[in-house]
Protein backbone atom coordinates (compact mmCIF):
# COMPACT_ATOMS: atom_id res chain seq x y z
CA UNK A 1 0.00 0.00 0.00
CA UNK A 2 2.93 2.37 0.66
CA UNK A 3 3.96 2.29 -3.01
CA UNK A 4 0.42 3.03 -4.16
CA UNK A 5 0.19 6.00 -1.79
CA UNK A 6 3.56 7.31 -3.00
CA UNK A 7 2.43 7.10 -6.63
CA UNK A 8 -0.86 8.81 -5.78
CA UNK A 9 1.00 11.64 -4.01
CA UNK A 10 3.36 12.07 -6.98
CA UNK A 11 0.42 12.31 -9.39
CA UNK A 12 -1.30 14.90 -7.19
CA UNK A 13 1.93 16.90 -6.98
CA UNK A 14 2.27 16.84 -10.78
CA UNK A 15 -1.31 18.05 -11.22
CA UNK A 16 -0.68 20.87 -8.74
CA UNK A 17 2.48 21.88 -10.58
CA UNK A 18 0.62 21.85 -13.90
CA UNK A 19 -1.84 24.44 -12.65
CA UNK A 20 0.81 26.53 -10.89
CA UNK A 21 3.04 26.85 -13.97
CA UNK A 22 0.57 28.78 -16.13
CA UNK A 23 1.45 32.30 -17.18
CA UNK A 24 -0.42 34.89 -19.24
CA UNK A 25 2.22 37.66 -19.18
CA UNK A 26 5.82 37.51 -20.34
CA UNK A 27 6.98 39.49 -17.30
CA UNK A 28 5.44 36.90 -14.95
CA UNK A 29 7.19 34.09 -16.80
CA UNK A 30 10.56 35.85 -16.66
CA UNK A 31 10.15 36.52 -12.95
CA UNK A 32 9.25 32.88 -12.29
CA UNK A 33 12.28 31.60 -14.19
CA UNK A 34 14.63 34.06 -12.47
CA UNK A 35 13.37 33.23 -8.98
CA UNK A 36 12.58 29.51 -9.25
CA UNK A 37 15.53 28.49 -11.46
CA UNK A 38 13.57 25.41 -12.66
CA UNK A 39 15.27 22.19 -13.69
CA UNK A 40 15.65 21.57 -17.46
CA UNK A 41 12.89 18.92 -17.38
CA UNK A 42 10.28 21.35 -15.96
CA UNK A 43 7.50 22.14 -18.43
CA UNK A 44 6.32 25.78 -18.45
CA UNK A 45 3.15 26.84 -20.27
CA UNK A 46 2.46 30.35 -21.49
CA UNK A 47 -0.86 31.41 -22.99
CA UNK A 48 -0.16 33.61 -26.01
CA UNK A 49 -2.24 35.01 -28.85
CA UNK A 50 -0.86 34.75 -32.40
CA UNK A 51 -1.11 38.05 -34.31
CA UNK A 52 0.55 37.04 -37.56
CA UNK A 53 2.78 34.53 -39.29
CA UNK A 54 4.97 34.95 -42.34
CA UNK A 55 7.25 32.68 -44.33
CA UNK A 56 10.85 33.95 -44.37
CA UNK A 57 12.77 34.43 -47.63
CA UNK A 58 14.83 31.54 -48.93
CA UNK A 59 12.67 28.98 -47.14
CA UNK A 60 14.50 29.79 -43.87
CA UNK A 61 11.57 29.20 -41.56
CA UNK A 62 8.54 31.07 -40.28
CA UNK A 63 8.28 34.22 -38.17
CA UNK A 64 5.42 34.20 -35.66
CA UNK A 65 4.33 37.40 -33.89
CA UNK A 66 2.62 36.81 -30.55
CA UNK A 67 1.36 38.94 -27.66
CA UNK A 68 0.23 38.20 -24.14
CA UNK A 69 -3.26 36.70 -24.35
CA UNK A 70 -4.49 39.11 -21.69
CA UNK A 71 -3.58 42.08 -23.95
CA UNK A 72 -5.82 40.82 -26.75
CA UNK A 73 -8.68 40.09 -24.38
Amino acid sequence: MGLLDAIRQDVLKQKEEETVNFFSKVSDLRTFIAVADPEPDVNITMKMCCLSTERLNGDNGTRVTVVDAIVRG
